[in-house]
């Protein structure tokens, strides 16, 4: 036993001198344990563009080749982030097309480095911070795998965007896809660079296509159209309208509003920092609320939104992913239609007059948090409110009124604002309102974060003895800024019954909407799932009622009742003898079948006899569904003959004989009389008649005796 003991010992001992071999072979030849993960190589093609390979300098062209570009990159999961495809796929630059041969972009409109303002024939303006500024052809937009080899994205090849991902195990090839839906890309501004500056201001002109150009290192996006800009041509910008404005045409013909993703306006290579002055909107005059476009969600590497960028788009009614924004032009979202804008403490400056205006149904500009001090050089407000119709409002977090009202470098976002062109002075102020937080979480994940009114402080103290008095009630009103219900995953062999908050209560769909539940502090929620469950439901003979779906343990809503012919409902049971009622409020669904039963009581229906003098026989008063047929008695009434009932008091129509079985109803019968007579005469007279005719006689024969 003890030999067996020390050989396990001296095993033991050679295992460990060997893996700590082994340890120092890996540091002593710089690796570490894993550092042997294999390489794949990841060739691309450029189908169709060229990428710039060298630099131009002050002597020579940039160098630009079509060739196949092969990198080799470690197997496993790839991301394809702005950062890998920069520094691992492209090092260099992307992937344009149409390149001329001498190097430069056949619409690609330079900015000359030579001193001077003059436009010159390629429409461009001279100044010195870039020698290129905007093109409208196609941007490299992703990659894919074109299993056909034709050069196409065809159904079924997946196109790898930006933010995707993909397993690597082996040696692959990638084609370029270029897109631009229509769009104008080109340099931007990129606000990260410099947040702080007071001075966001865009440095050239493109007369091109008649926007301002940014000079930083950003990217943006603008909607254009190769032959120039003109305010009445839509160019490439979607439209329900169309008929031609004034002989010009009027854009892309859509049938349905169109809706932009992050996904769809990022570029693969650059990052989208900018939307450019008028990017959504052609003119930024009246009229404009032509372009088609209902919902825009921003790339979250958009810091920096310029003038009239989705100005007057009445379809317009959200633009998610402001998060990210530091900077906000003029008449940005004058006059559009979106109805909620959610900003975070990067926002540094909404700059100029009208950034914020819209119509006024409903709208919250919504300060999830704020810096300590906000540039908000602007007027906002609502667009030409009927007075009390506006529910618009600026909110902040529960209790921070009194620190954003300080943090603002002036307040006449609160007394200046917009309402309209020709709307009467004084404009309706907006109120300072507060609001707690929903998060969504699923596994973990933000899914869906949201706002609820929570009222507002009614005076707030600001520096010295000044007061700001607020211009709206003081308590908390879903309807002015409502939750509503997010999506929740299936999951197989559940249910999804709502949402659970951090105390175990559940939100099921009545909880939300502007009659909804209060939030009594920011909330995070989860969503719930419950073994699913069905309950039928068995009428006993009344008018079929829908099965519902539901879980164990949940509750359910008590569906339309029933119907049944001469019967009331009284109500779903859980038996089918009527033992114990099922209350819908409290009973919950404890087996996986359930069967609930309805109970009638029978109405007892009334009949009334006119009976215009007479006495009625042995007619029922009362009758129902389930009685017999009845054959109605005659009524008698002194001298006069029956004629038959009536259900009118005209007497027409066929006279009612019976009550036939199943009838339903209350029923109002008429007796008709008519008066018994013989020969025409009444009985009076014809007696009188008789005892004159009988007198007559005796007179005769008395008077014949006599004269005998």
């Amino acid at each position: 036993m003890l030999s067996t003991r020390n050989q396990h010992a001296k095993r033991l001992v050679l295992l460990t001198i060997i893996a700590v071999f082994m340890l120092s072979v890996c540091i002593w030849s710089g690796l570490t344990p894993g550092a042997y993960a294999a390489n794949s190589t990841v060739t691309i093609k450029l189908s169709g563009g060229s990428i710039r390979t060298a630099a131009a300098t002050d002597v020579e062209p940039a160098v630009f080749s079509s060739d196949d570009v092969t990198v080799s990159v470690a197997e496993g999961t790839i991301t394809f982030s702005h950062d890998f495809v920069q520094g691992t796929l492209f090092p260099v630059d992307a992937p344009y097309l149409k390149v001329d041969v001498d190097g430069t972009m056949t619409d690609y409109y330079p900015v000359s480095t030579v001193d001077g303002e003059t436009f010159e024939d390629k429409g461009w303006w001279e100044g010195d911070h870039r020698k290129y500024s905007s093109f409208e052809t196609p941007v490299l937009k992703g990659l894919y795998m074109d299993a056909n080899s034709n050069g196409e994205l065809d159904e079924g090849e997946t196109l790898y965007r930006s933010g995707d991902s993909m397993t690597l195990n082996g040696d692959v090839t990638l084609t370029c896809y270029y897109d631009n839906g229509g769009m104008t890309y080109g340099i931007g501004m990129d606000m990260s660079t410099n947040p702080d500056s007071t001075d966001p201001e865009p440095h050239y002109f493109n007369y091109k296509t008649s926007r301002l150009v940014k000079a930083w290192d950003g990217f943006e996006v603008t909607f254009t159209e190769s032959g120039g800009y003109d305010k009445e041509n839509m160019g490439n910008y979607p439209t329900l309208n169309e008929e031609p404005v004034n002989g010009e045409d009027t854009g892309i013909y859509v049938e349905e509003l169109v809706n932009y993703t992050a996904r769809e306006l990022q570029t693969f290579y650059h990052r989208l920092t900018t939307i450019g002055w008028n990017a959504f909107s052609p003119s930024g005059v009246s009229g404009d609320h032509r372009v088609a476009v209902g919902s825009v969600e921003l790339p979250t590497t958009v810091n920096n939104i310029q003038d009239n960028a989705f100005n007057q788009l009445r379809y317009l009614t959200q633009v998610s992913g402001l998060e990210g924004l530091i900077y906000m032009g003029p008449a940005a979202f004058h006059a559009s239609g979106v109805t909620q804008f959610v900003f975070s403490d990067k926002l540094n400056r909404i700059n100029g007059d009208y950034a914020l205006t819209a119509p006024a149904e409903s709208k919250a500009i919504i300060f999830d948090s704020f810096k300590d001090f906000i540039k908000f050089q602007t007027k906002i407000g609502v667009d030409q409110p009927a007075a009390g119709d506006s529910k618009a409002a600026i909110y902040v977090a529960k209790g921070k009124s009194q620190e954003f009202l300080r943090a603002l470098d002036n307040l006449d976002v609160f007394t200046t604002v917009y309402n309209g062109d020709n709307a009467p002075d004084p404009a309706i102020p907006l109120p300072l309102r507060e609001f707690y937080k929903a998060t969504f979480k699923i596994d973990g994940v933000v899914v869906s974060t949201q706002y609820q009114d929570a009222g507002a402080v009614a005076e707030i103290e600001l520096e010295g003895e000044d007061v700001f008095t607020n211009t709206t009630p003081t308590a908390a009103d879903a309807s002015l800024l409502p939750l509503t219900m997010p999506s929740a995953p299936e999951i197989a062999g559940k249910v999804f019954v709502g949402w659970m908050d951090e105390d175990g209560n559940l939100w099921a769909e009545d909880s939300f909407g502007g009659l909804g539940e209060l939030l009594t502090g920011d909330t995070v929620f989860t969503p719930h799932y419950v073994m699913p469950a069905i309950v039928t439901f068995d009428s006993q003979g009344g008018s079929a009622v829908a099965a519902v779906n539901t879980g164990i343990g949940e509750t359910i809503t008590a569906p339309p009742a029933p119907t049944r012919t001469g019967f009331d409902f009284a109500g779903w049971y859980k038996q089918a003898g009527h033992t114990d009622e099922w209350v819908f409020e409290s009973d919950t669904v404890e087996n996986a079948e359930t069967t609930l039963y309805a109970k009638w009581t029978v109405v007892t229906y009334d009949v009334t006899y006119v009976l215009d003098g007479g006495t009625n026989g042995a007619n029922p008063v009362t009758y129902t569904v389930e009685s017999a047929a009845v054959t109605l008695a005659a009524p008698t009434k002194e001298g006069f003959a029956f004629e038959g009932w009536y259900d009118n008091d005209d007497f027409t129509g066929t006279a009612v004989t019976t009550i036939p079985a199943g009838s339903t109803g209350d029923i109002t019968l008429y007796a008709k009389w008519k008066k018994e007579s013989t020969g025409g005469c009444n009985g009076a007279a014809v007696g009188s008649a008789a005892l004159l005719i009988a007198a007559l006689g005796a007179l005769f024969v008395a008077k014949k005796t006599l004269i005998v």
